[in-house]
Parts: C-alpha cells; sequence; structure tokens
C-alpha cells in the first residue's frame, strides 16, 4: 500500500516536470525521453526517422555541459553498411565530408541541422540541393570510417540535431513521439 502511494507520488511530480518543460521549452524542447535501448518506436509523425528500423540502440543524453564526457548529442538507431538513410524533414544539404575520419552529411532545416554519422551522400545529390521529407539523400558509411566511433561498433547512425548556436536537442522530440516508460 504504501508503495503504491510512493510510486502515485513521483508520477505525479515527474509530470508536472514534463508538462512545465514543454510549456516552459514549446514542443522542440530537448525533452529527455526515457527509452528502453533496443526497443521499436512507431505510432510517430511530424518528423520522420531517418531509417526504416527504428530500434533505438543509443538514445540521447545531455550533462550540464553538452560537450562533457558522457553526453551523447543524439540518437543512434540499428543500420547496417548501405543502408538508405531517408530525410527527417525537408531542407537543404548544407555539407558532407569527414569529421575526424568519420564521413557525416548535414541537412539544413530553415535554422535546425540533422546531421548523420557515418553517412555518405548519395551519387544523384550534391551539396546545396534540396530534400523533401522522406526523400533519400545517403547511405550509412563505415568503411569509410576510418576514424573509431562509436557507430563503427555498434552497427548504427548517429542522427544529431542542433540549432544555430549549436545547441543540441534530442532528435526525437521532433518527431512527436514522446513515449515515456518510467523506471529506477
Amino acid at each position: 500500500m504504501y508503495i503504491n502511494k510512493l510510486w502515485r507520488s513521483r508520477l505525479r511530480v515527474i509530470t508536472a516536470l514534463l508538462v512545465m518543460q514543454i510549456a516552459l521549452l514549446g514542443t522542440h524542447a530537448a525533452i529527455p525521453l526515457k527509452l528502453y535501448q533496443g526497443e521499436m518506436v512507431s505510432g510517430c509523425d511530424s518528423w520522420q526517422f531517418p531509417t526504416e528500423t527504428r530500434k533505438i540502440t543509443n538514445l540521447f543524453y545531455m550533462k550540464d555541459n553538452q560537450y562533457e564526457a558522457g553526453s551523447h548529442r543524439g540518437v543512434d538507431f540499428d543500420a547496417t553498411q548501405d543502408e538508405t538513410l531517408f530525410a527527417p524533414f525537408a531542407g537543404k544539404i548544407s555539407a558532407s565530408g569527414k569529421v575526424s575520419g568519420t564521413p557525416y552529411v548535414t541537412i539544413d532545416h530553415d535554422g535546425l541541422k540533422s546531421t548523420f554519422q557515418p553517412a555518405k551522400l548519395l551519387s544523384s545529390i550534391k551539396k546545396g540541393d534540396e530534400v523533401e521529407k522522406g526523400q533519400e539523400f545517403a547511405t550509412v558509411d563505415f568503411i569509410g570510417d576510418t576514424a573509431p566511433s562509436h557507430c563503427t561498433e555498434e552497427s548504427c547512425i548517429h542522427w544529431g540535431v542542433r540549432n544555430e548556436s549549436d545547441t543540441y536537442f534530442n532528435p526525437l522530440a521532433f518527431t512527436n513521439c514522446c513515449p515515456i516508460v518510467l523506471r529506477e
């Protein structure tokens, strides 16, 4: 009986905090979603997922300083070499190349930028090209990744979203996909 009251009390506090965060920061806030790794996510709209599979292998996690060790400035999805990537939202290809040996592609969505790594542009897509939501624009490229990265060993694609001030946000917050799983 006492445990049930305690959990109900915790749930009310957590719900109130989430409602306040959304009210203060809006729907584009970096909401730390609590999903179990490996969970398949469905029922989401607005922005779309960049892969056909929606299996999450590593979650967004931000410490006080977004560049502090242990922060993960994006979400990783299960992926295989040469798997097709889809534009999560309409935008313009603003960058493509390598950073520290890891191939990447960036799409500018009018003030927000999605970056994918390790990834390479399709031969039919060039920097400056407009892409529509859901359009194929790149493929996963572990072979081109000459530097060790967490997605090389995990067979995943990293999707990060940031604004023009380089503040990172949880990509899942843009998909209107906010399943919350409470766990200790």
